[in-house]
């Protein structure tokens, strides 16, 4: 799989094909974010393994 390591809320709301919104409401559930003034940064492996925690998550 190649991605980018680090994604800004755009290029990781589209890697997960959810919206800008959605990927807010991710982040006040606990996805990992790094927050530089008014800019948000997301390392994709650290999404990547956060997701992956729920994945079976209501089964």
């Amino acid at each position: 799989m190649s991605y980018q390591k680090v994604m800004n809320q755009k290029q990781m709301a589209n890697f997960l094909g959810v919206s800008e919104n959605t990927l807010k409401k991710l982040v006040s559930y606990g996805m990992p974010v790094k927050r530089l003034k008014n800019r948000r940064e997301y390392r994709s492996e650290e999404v990547i393994s956060w997701m992956m925690q729920y994945e079976n998550y209501g089964k």
